[in-house]
């Protein structure tokens, strides 16, 4: 699970490569949280495992309240910041953006849009659906046999106005079935929220290698959303006196 805080910075306009873009602006604040963890044994055996994911997701928003209270130090730009993860990670980070239950109201002069300090969320390998773990299907075939596979789907929540998502998911992972990230996709379509879905085909579970592979098709097309999404060009050139903070 990661907290990306972009420092003040502008690439060129008209970037047409994301990689690019992203080198251009070249000064990030980078938090990678340990969320709290759940026994397999105790997942497995939850109904509705929504509690699980609360538990993650409110570690996630402490974080989140982490880099604004130290914004200024590290030079942050709160209205600038990117929450995703990657398979139990990325539900979270879909949760923090888009269940109403846990949202936060935002401080006097906060960053971000209708979420506390958050203006995109990335997730590789997620969906909102409490279904995991299921048989392996062909493409296009709906999940079954899942030992997950709860009641409650949280896919209706994203809403008119939510921050800009990035989808990234391999088109044959059984473990969080492709067909429910293509349903958060089509209700973003749906209710105008700017998204992209990424499908890596014949890819399994959080393809890391082909999502972030500089040589391949597939990094250049999220980072080049991002780059829009958090709308990098209008950003002021940092000044000299400006400097990677180690934290």
């Amino acid at each position: 699970m990661g907290v990306l805080s972009r420092k003040a910075a502008r690439p060129r306009t008209g970037c047409r490569r994301g990689q690019r873009c992203w080198r251009r602006v070249g000064r990030f604040v980078v938090l990678s949280i340990n969320y709290r963890l759940v026994p397999w044994r105790h997942i497995l055996a939850l109904e509705e495992p929504d509690t699980v994911v609360a538990m993650a997701q409110a570690d996630t928003r402490a974080a989140v309240r982490y880099l604004h209270e130290n914004a200024a130090q590290w030079r942050a730009d709160v209205g600038r910041v990117v929450v995703g993860g990657d398979s139990a990670g990325a539900i979270a980070a879909l949760w923090y953006g888009y269940v109403p239950e846990a949202l936060e109201e935002r401080p006097e002069g906060a960053g971000g849009g209708a979420v506390y300090g958050i203006n995109a969320v990335v997730a590789l390998s997620g969906a909102m659906k409490d279904e995991a773990f299921c048989m392996e299907t062909p493409d296009g075939v709906e999940p079954y046999g899942c030992l997950i596979s709860g009641a409650t789907d949280h896919t209706s929540n994203l809403s008119p106005g939510d921050v800009p998502l990035v989808l990234i998911h391999g088109t044959r992972d059984h473990v969080i079935p492709y067909v429910n990230a293509e349903a958060v996709a089509r209700r973003a379509n749906a209710t105008g929220v700017r998204n992209l879905l990424v499908s890596i085909p014949g890819a399994g579970h959080v393809p890391w290698g082909q999502a972030f592979d500089a040589s391949g098709e597939y990094l250049d097309q999220w980072l080049l959303f991002l780059t829009g999404a958090l709308n990098l060009a209008d950003m002021p050139c940092p000044s000299r006196a400006d400097a990677i903070v180690q934290l």
